[in-house]
């Protein structure tokens, strides 16, 4: 072109292109090899933007490199401002919590009356104080609320809001014993607070996205929605839409039906227990075949679902399968012509059977288990009125998912080993045998049989890997549902020897479970049967999750799966019809030659 910024850029290219001689000539090391490619390609690339740039240098290799990067968002004063409110109120927040937890389980003498009588006891304050201390970790890690995006903030809101409604009950409903204390409503109101501090931040920090991922999330979005719709309210295929969206109704509700047969049942069995306990033998056989009637029904309902659900799949199936084809149909030849045609059929399939592992696993199987763990936790707050042993249960489940979801990914790099050293001998032997000549004609057998047997060596060192990985996960859990199970049973042990201390207060013989039923509500606790209940409880949350680790993988790679469908579906067309376009006749009635 002429200018002096091409002359200093040829320049530049012929000083490489001598440099680059060496490389050929062996003057230059293995190392500085890749830095005379890479100058190269930088020259190539700047030559290439400079010529085609226009003249406000929009074209220039440099603008490019910025539009490439992300824009920093600046964030306006009022977002400045609250941040650094949201950390003073979070850590006065937990060392308020903290100090409230301390002074009323050690109760010293020298605190006040209301704090000594606060209804708001140590475990909801204790518990309080974690979830604060969680809270104010996230909030230090993101100070600028660059990961502060939708699912963060419903989180935050969800917990805020639980925590605010749990010390309200906990506080203002009525309590014998005692009513609340000024303390009370201080700590009411400072987790009004809380949850008012969530909903501002949520409404006043805007979810910073990358250049352009803005309509990209928006399309990805509908195409989610789009997809899993068929699965909640389908359409009409084969059979008729009111056919196939009865069908999916009865499916949830067979679901709904079956976990309240679960949580049912063993109430019944605990009742069993207690009247067997009693001598009272028609008692007992009569709940004990209500429970077996009840248990039956939870299964039925199970294997209606599954039948029902069958036809609700088939019928997603097919309507996604429409979906997707005509979408394909309504795109571009350009995009056509971009696109490689088995990575879209490889999508398209794969994000398909995806939408029925993500139904199967996650809405029909994971989050009905994880509604079933806390409406137990419920049963024993409310229905047994044994607070501990709801935590207890609780906290052991937690740890027990994400303990098991930990693992499973420390796990993957034995699976990957596995699955590389699988192929690798695979490989050495085939491709020894198809050169057979070659190595009988170098006389390399030996050289072959060593690289083969430490392909294989490598291979059985890596399962023997993965099974013992698989052995401590399995060891690990076991030690954890024990451990939950251990702690169930003492709490319930304990229960059952309040109610029994104080129904002995009240005049009862030590053992009379009669005398303790005719007295009412006077002596809160747990009854003898109350002590199968709980094993059976407990041994049903266990039992779902033992496969958590399997159900974990299937889902993220039914999301990964999912997405890639999304992103085939959010794809525009380039022409449309328009809303009011007629629809062609397939004849000319006036003259049916043309």
């Amino acid at each position: 072109t002429g200018d002096g910024k091409n002359d200093n850029n040829g320049n530049t290219f012929l000083s490489s292109l001598k440099t680059s001689t060496h490389v050929f000539s062996g003057r230059l090391s293995t190392s500085e090899r890749p830095s005379i490619f890479s100058k190269m390609r930088s020259y190539r690339s700047a030559n290439a933007t400079t010529v085609t740039g226009t003249a406000k240098g929009e074209g220039t290799f440099e603008n490019q490199l910025d539009q490439e990067l992300e824009e920093e968002h600046e964030r306006t004063t009022t977002e400045t401002v609250l941040i650094y409110i949201s950390f003073l109120i979070q850590t006065s927040l937990f060392v308020y919590f903290l100090t409230m937890t301390i002074l009323v389980a050690k109760k010293p003498q020298s605190i006040s009356t209301a704090i000594q009588h606060a209804n708001f006891n140590e475990i909801p304050s204790g518990a309080t104080t974690i979830g604060i201390f969680f809270g104010l970790v996230t909030t230090i890690i993101d100070y600028d609320r660059k990961r502060f995006l939708m699912v963060q903030r419903i989180f935050f809101i969800f917990s805020s809001s639980i925590t605010m409604l749990g010390s309200i009950f906990a506080i203002v409903l009525p309590n014998e014993s005692s009513s609340p204390t000024y303390i009370d409503y201080i700590t009411m109101s400072l987790l009004i607070v809380y949850t008012l501090l969530a909903f501002i931040e949520s409404k006043v920090f805007q979810i910073v996205l990358k250049k352009g991922d803005e309509n990209k999330k928006k399309h990805l979005g509908k195409s989610l929605l789009k997809i899993l719709k068929p699965y909640f309210w389908p359409e009409a295929t084969s059979s008729s839409a009111f056919l196939n969206r009865t069908r999916a109704i009865l499916t949830w509700m067979c679901v709904a039906a079956s976990k309240t047969c679960s949580l049912i049942s063993p109430i019944f069995l605990g009742k069993a227990s207690t009247a067997l306990s009693r001598m009272e033998y028609s008692e007992c056989a009569r709940y004990a075949i209500i429970y077996c009637s009840i248990q039956f029904s939870s299964t039925f309902f199970k294997e209606c679902q599954s039948l029902v659900y069958l036809k609700v799949a088939q019928a997603a199936f097919v309507q996604l399968s429409e979906l997707s084809f005509s979408h394909l149909h309504s795109l571009s030849l350009d995009w056509h012509l971009k696109k490689k045609l088995g990575e879209v059929i490889r999508s398209m399939d794969r994000g398909i059977l995806s939408c029925d592992t993500l139904m199967k696993y996650l809405f029909l199987w994971l989050i009905p288990a994880l509604s079933e763990c806390v409406l137990v936790c419920v049963i024993f707050a409310a229905y047994f009125d044994y607070l501990p042993l709801a935590l207890a249960i609780f906290t052991f489940v937690f740890v027990y998912m994400v303990w098991t979801i930990l693992v499973t990914l420390w796990r993957k790099k034995f699976r990957k080993s596995v699955a590389k050293s699988d192929n690798d001998w695979h490989d050495k032997c085939t491709d020894s045998l198809i050169n057979y000549e070659t190595v009988k004609f170098f006389t390399s057998e030996k050289y072959e049989i060593e690289r083969f047997s430490d392909s294989v060596k490598e291979y059985q060192s890596s399962s023997v890997q993965v099974q013992a990985s698989l052995g401590f996960l399995n060891i690990t859990q076991m030690m954890l549902m024990q451990t939950c199970l251990a702690s169930a049973l003492v709490l319930a042990t304990y229960g059952i020897q309040k109610r029994s201390d104080c129904c002995v207060d009240y005049g009862c013989d030590n053992g009379n479970s009669q005398c303790c039923t005719d007295l009412g509500g006077k002596c809160s606790g747990m009854e003898v049967g109350d002590f199968v209940t709980v094993l059976t409880y407990t041994l049903n949350l266990f039992m779902p999750l033992n496969f958590l680790g399997s159900v974990y993988n299937a889902i993220v790679m039914a999301l990964v799966d999912l997405r890639n469908l999304s992103e085939l579906l959010a794809e525009d067309p380039d022409l449309v019809d328009s809303p009011d376009a007629i629809e062609l006749p397939p004849t000319n009635e006036s003259d049916p030659d043309v």
